[in-house]
């Protein structure tokens, strides 16, 4: 009795609960799986996460949405959600007038590729925060980028802006709607791709090498003008090309740009590992931020192209970038976080934070730390100066401050680096993104998978076959793979890029070991790509599941930090059928090709990963069948950069059993090592000298005419 009393004064003091009551602010978003959604639950804004309450409420009170997309490590995110989501004037507006959305770009590719897509077709550039308005039918009119609180750097100011869309979408919304269909219809015909007659002539390779010549910076190496990207796809392409067809100007153009990024700014030469891109053209001042899609990609690349030419600093450039992952991006579990922040507190200044700040060194901080000699040999091998080498206008606010820099290859520092980086690590380290994604982690395995083949390190080998492992037991569920694991929490159904993704870290796996079983999982994961994603009536890949709830179902054609959907699946098309002969793949590799024709004839380099897999379906289709349980044999071949030639490997009788069912052009098992050498699935005579063998690796197989 005395509890119930209690009971009832408390109720009435503090009011009966609301079981319907929702959160204010931003606290929708504190139990979202995803850091940078977190990131924004104590602002100011009412912010929904994407989904059917947020567009039900706006049709309900007949308001625009808001759609604001980032990602955790955006520092243009975090000016304006400072200035902006933080501002009690304009969180009030947006809470009057507009249903507000937040989105993650990593965990929402889909969302992210529809309304970016919007805003470069109506504005002519790109780039995040993405600020979009909706229709309640999802339907974008008007959009940008970032907008500052208040206007400056010639931009309108957001509150002002907010003021204009409100007024326009309540005093002359037909007109509004109007313009904004006509351009919704045409990014839903764009959408709309289909497969042309026939396949890309061999001749758009000529102009898309003289796209990348005509843009090569022959004093810097990479593509001008700045700002300067890493553009993975572009390279590899390039270093195909250079190995394919024995291309000079390829080779050139390769090897100066990979050397020059190793030796840059843009790498971190303390910790290892490449930053976003590089500010100037001297790849000196980067936008400081780590992203794993980078790690990986580049990993694979210098892998590569060590195999290639045998350059020492591209090995050391792979080598670090691992290091770095294992040491500040591996997840208790196994698997490989998303992201390093750009932005970190300032030393000695709390609550202050600024873009570089864990990176740059004054020269008087860098004079109070070492001893005369070390300092010398700091300015000689980092380009230290008392002015600072960061200046100019890409320098921005880091002007006066030292980026590390080599300023050559060769010289001992370890001492002075291990110096350095004890000295940096005791200041404030930048936020970490740690949601693991399936098709970064996916890279990451196919990445290790090239650094062990081509730097003949069987531990890469082995830490690629834990993160797909991790990939099977966390982000699978009842058969489905999933996008995102954050916080023991697996959401979103995964997207076509992760699923062309993982095919590519199995092949890779499988060529890098010669396991059969990480074969089988590429082709099952390739029938549930095809099952999935492919569209019969036009040809290629969709983006997204039938089910989508999102105006467009699109297909990713063009490549830019990562490969796109289409281009991958080329590739891994074009692997499986040179492993297998299976006509199904070549047939679905062929309207695959035929997707790209409209694009690399009116822009040869848009899509370089088509350009790859358009330079092997010219060249003969080769495959190797290795029949030895001899480690020897297998790395041969295994660790030779040979892109136009695949690898089959019979280790036991039991792995051919395993492989032939899938590969019909199968030799028989033999107990004598040798190798086979097969072009269109037919095999010649077996070679038993292991001497020979290597010579094959050796040899340069032009495309055909």
């Amino acid at each position: 009795m005395k509890n119930s009393l209690w009971l009832l004064l408390l109720l009435l003091i503090t009011g009966c609960p609301n079981k319907d009551a929702v959160p204010t602010g931003g606290r929708r978003l504190a139990e979202e799986s995803s850091p940078y959604l977190r990131q924004h639950a104590d602002n100011l804004v009412e912010w929904y996460p994407w989904g059917e309450a947020a567009f039900e409420k706006a049709k309900r009170e007949d308001k625009p949405v808001f759609l604001s997309i980032g990602y955790s490590t955006c520092h243009w995110c975090h000016v304006m959600e400072d200035e902006s989501f933080q501002d009690p004037k304009v969180a009030d507006y947006l809470n009057q007038h507009f249903v507000s959305v937040k989105v993650d770009r990593e965990t929402r590719p889909d969302v992210d590729q529809i309304y970016m897509n919007f805003v470069q077709r109506t504005t002519g550039s790109g780039g995040w925060p993405l600020t979009v308005f909706l229709t309640p039918e999802r339907m974008p009119f008007y959009g940008g980028t970032y907008f500052p609180n208040p206007p400056k750097y010639n931009k309108i100011g957001f509150f002002d802006l907010l003021e204009k869309v409100h007024q326009t979408w309540s005093k002359d919304r037909t007109g509004l709607l109007d313009s904004a269909g006509k351009v919704d219809e045409e990014l839903k015909r764009e959408a709309e791709s289909v497969s042309d007659s026939e396949i890309p002539a061999k001749g758009v390779l000529g102009p898309a090498l003289e796209s990348f010549r005509t843009r090569y910076d022959k004093e810097h190496g990479g593509f001008l003008p700045a700002p300067k990207f890493p553009s993975p796809p572009d390279l590899d392409f390039l270093l195909r090309t250079a190995k394919v067809e024995g291309n000079e100007q390829a080779r050139q153009m390769v090897f100066h740009t990979l050397e020059a990024m190793a030796l840059g700014g843009l790498r971190d030469q303390l910790a290892g590992g490449f930053h976003r891109y590089s500010t100037d053209e001297e790849w000196l001042v980067p936008h400081f931020e780590k992203m794993l899609y980078d790690q990986a990609q580049l990993v694979s690349l210098y892998s590569q192209a060590y195999a290639l030419n045998k350059n020492p600093l591209f090995r050391e450039a792979a080598e670090s970038t691992v290091a770095y992952l294992d040491s500040s991006m591996r997840s208790p579990e196994g698997a490989f976080y998303s992201a390093e922040d750009a932005d970190s507190e300032v030393p000695d200044h709390p609550g202050e934070h600024a873009e570089g700040a864990y990176y740059v060194w004054s020269y008087q901080e860098l004079k109070g730390a070492l001893d005369e000699d070390e300092l010398a040999q700091c300015k000689s091998l980092f380009g230290v100066t008392e002015a600072g080498n960061a200046s100019g206008d890409a320098a921005g606010e880091l002007a006066g401050k030292n980026v590390l820099r080599k300023t050559a290859s060769d010289v001992d520092a370890e001492a002075l680096v291990a110096k350095l980086l004890a000295l940096r690590e005791q200041r404030p380290r930048p936020k970490r993104d740690d949601k693991i994604l399936t098709e970064w982690n996916a890279l990451a395995a196919a990445a290790l998978a090239d650094a062990g083949r081509y730097l003949g390190n069987p531990k890469y080998v082995e830490e690629s076959a834990e993160i797909l492992a991790f990939i099977e037991r966390k982000l699978v569920v009842e058969g489905a793979l999933k996008r995102s694991y954050f916080d023991q929490k697996v959401e979103i159904d995964a997207f076509c890029s992760d699923y062309v993704s993982l095919v590519h870290a199995y092949l890779s796996l499988y060529q890098a070991s010669g396991d059969p079983d990480y074969l089988l999982r590429a082709v099952h994961w390739q029938k549930e790509t095809d099952r999935i994603f492919w569209d019969e009536a036009g040809g290629g890949y969709f983006e997204t599941r039938p089910d989508t709830e999102l105006p467009i179902r699109r297909k990713s054609v063009y490549d830019g930090a990562e490969m796109s959907a289409n281009g991958r699946a080329a590739l891994n098309l074009t692997t499986l059928f040179e492993l297998t002969g299976e006509q199904g793949y070549g047939q679905r590799l062929e309207r695959q090709l035929k997707l790209f024709t409209p694009i690399l004839e009116k822009t040869p380099a848009a899509s370089p990963g088509a350009l790859s897999a358009l330079l092997n379906w010219y060249s003969s289709h080769e495959s190797v069948v290795v029949v030895s349980g001899e480690s020897q044999w297998w790395d041969a071949l295994a660790g030779r950069y040979a892109p136009q030639r695949a690898l089959l490997r019979m280790a036991s009788a039991e792995e051919r059993t395993k492989l032939a069912d899938l590969v019909p052009f199968l030799p028989p098992w033999s107990q004598v090592s040798q190798a086979y050498r097969c072009r269109d699935f037919t095999c010649g005579l077996p070679e038993r000298s292991l001497e020979a063998v290597k010579k094959w690796s050796t040899e340069v197989v032009p495309a055909q005419p």
